[in-house]
């Protein structure tokens, strides 16, 4: 989540990619694993910043689900699926096999095709004034 957040709000400086592109995850990946050890590649590295993009508040993760779970649940680009998603998996507790079935069988978007829609829509969004 720090790293994520670092690359995004200090390498970056907020951007969605830093001007110098392609080249600036394999040297971090280099320095962090120089002085942290493994689990610092690039592909890591991406995840951690593509982690940090889609779930910014630290407190709203569930402590029930895996680094594995949050990993597959990047590939849900709608928010709405992927809060459904993560608020089932920890409900059900789904392995993160189970979590990956139901993703790539867009579980979420049938239950939402179905007759019975009220039942498994998510409530609306309140503002308040």
């Amino acid at each position: 989540m720090e790293i994520g957040r670092h690359i995004v709000e200090f390498e970056q400086r907020g951007a969605a990619r830093a001007e110098y592109g392609a080249c600036l995850l394999p040297i971090l990946a280099e320095s962090l694993s120089r002085d942290f050890g493994k689990g610092f590649d690039a592909s890591n590295l991406r995840y951690m910043r593509l982690f940090y993009q889609a779930f910014p508040i630290r407190d709203a993760l569930r402590h029930e689900l895996s680094w594995t779970h949050y990993r597959t649940l990047l590939k849900v680009e709608q928010e709405a699926a992927r809060t459904w998603y993560i608020t089932e998996a920890a409900a059900q507790g789904w392995t993160t096999r189970a979590l990956e079935r139901q993703i790539n069988t867009l579980y979420y978007e049938r239950l939402l095709a179905t007759s019975d829609r009220t039942r498994y829509r998510q409530p609306p969004v309140r503002i308040r004034p």
